[in-house]
């Protein structure tokens, strides 16, 4: 009999009734409500019924199924409250077979039709069930930020981490939202993704940010900043020009826009952040001319990770990217104008190749020559590049090993592999700002 089957033929719950102690305990009575809630997908139907079901059993399939919870709308609160708040004399060993497995929440609102009463309750919930090991994600989207709003989240969850602004109004100067962003108003909060966030009075993004004697007051130290704009508005929100005192380790940074005020904005944000930036992102939609040219002479004397897109010709078609189309200008001039003293890790996107690997023996042979090329020189020139990851949409990635796909890319670069670096291969998924940073 198989597992599926005697999970679903009522025989253990005759052994549980057995007197045997270390027999599970089942809890039929909540697995529709725990599935409805997650939304799981059908090929992880029966592994999470095992999950479900029992109170000793299957302990590392329950961890790693509820370990995080995306896609958390406010509908969601009806479903959660009836896990977390069950009715009386129901048996309270439930909550903790799903909750104290929960590490990340994705929560989504919509000030622009979410009642905020009930989105509060929703985290109030969370933060009451969950573990302290929990972290949440709150993603702010399409509606008026005021300051009251974020002081909400803040004293609803002590453990929100990461803080979205996509396509937000900020009612607040300029000044009012350094207060309750910068490290000692909110210390928890280590990322941040900006989209499209402006001041809804474009005056009141032009506030001072210092004390009376010029001193800075506010600081900002994050992980991770996800920094995507596809438009050039005035008011805009840049973090550098808000806190004056700036540290951000990872920075992902997407630009496709032609106005000349908002590129005015992007060096000189990179400016600010450079001497912390550790990794640096820049493999989306970009016009790496018009970058090089705005970020020329910059030093980024800690940065150790850095990931670049190329692509060939015409064949890139997603979205509104604006191609390159040489191959050698993205890998020879734009790391010639970056002053990278202990890059350790190179990524190389080919943003076109979401067909075949077997196309990596035909039209990508002279790219993979340049990719040599240019990554040899760079762990000539900084003697620390130890590492190089070609990363692809390859629709046939799962069909060969993992061992097998190295083997295959390191004779693409046979420079790199007699220099001893590192070849890795690595599966791109579409970067957007909701995901877990």
């Amino acid at each position: 009999m198989t597992l599926h089957s005697t999970l679903h033929s009522g025989n253990l719950v005759g052994l549980q009734n057995s007197g045997h102690a270390r027999l599970p305990t089942l809890y039929t009575d909540i697995i529709s409500t725990v599935l409805s809630f997650i939304d799981i997908s059908e090929d992880l139907d029966v592994l999470l019924n095992c999950a479900l079901v029992c109170k000793e059993w299957c302990q590392l399939s329950r961890r790693f199924s509820f370990a995080k919870l995306d896609d958390i709308h406010l509908d969601s609160l009806p479903k959660l409250r009836a896990l977390l708040e069950p009715e009386v004399g129901s048996d309270k060993a439930v909550v903790n077979t799903f909750s104290k497995h929960v590490r990340r929440v994705i929560l989504y609102v919509d000030l622009g039709q979410d009642d905020w009463t009930q989105v509060k309750e929703l985290i109030t919930l969370m933060n009451r069930y969950f573990t302290v090991k929990f972290k949440l994600s709150v993603m702010l989207r399409s509606g008026i930020v005021r300051s009251s709003h974020l002081s909400d989240i803040k004293s609803c969850c002590a453990n929100t981490t990461h803080l979205g602004l996509i396509s937000v109004k900020l009612d607040m100067i300029r000044d009012e939202l350094a207060d309750v962003l910068c490290d000692q108003s909110w210390p928890a909060l280590t990322d941040m993704s900006i989209e499209g966030a402006v001041f809804k009075d474009p005056e009141n993004a032009t506030s001072h940010c210092q004390s009376d004697n010029g001193t800075p007051t506010r600081r900002l130290t994050l992980k991770h900043l996800h920094f995507l704009e596809e438009q050039s508005d005035d008011g805009r929100f840049w973090p550098h020009e808000t806190f004056q005192m700036i540290t951000v380790e990872y920075l992902i940074i997407r630009v496709d826009v032609l106005g000349g005020h908002f590129w005015g904005g992007v060096p000189s944000m990179l400016k600010k952040i450079a001497p912390s930036l550790v990794g640096l992102d820049v493999a989306h939609e970009m016009d790496y001319n018009r970058f090089t040219q705005a970020i020329q002479g910059l030093t980024f004397p800690k940065l150790q990770i850095l990931k670049l897109k190329i692509v060939q010709g015409s064949g890139y078609s997603a979205g509104r990217a604006l191609p390159l189309g040489d191959t050698e200008f993205a890998l020879k001039h734009l790391l010639k104008q970056l002053d990278l003293p202990v890059l350790h890790n190179l990524t190389i996107c080919i943003a076109n190749a979401r067909e075949y690997i077997g196309q990596l023996d035909g039209e990508y042979h002279l790219e993979w020559a340049l990719l040599d090329e240019a990554a040899v020189a760079l762990h000539e020139r900084y003697n620390r590049l130890a590492k190089v990851v070609i990363a692809a949409w390859f629709e046939d990635w799962y069909e060969m090993e993992y061992d097998e796909l190295r083997r295959n890319l390191e004779g693409k670069l046979p420079r790199c592999a007699l220099k001893g670096l590192t070849i890795d291969f690595e599966i791109l998924d579409y970067v957007d700002l909701d995901g877990e940073i």
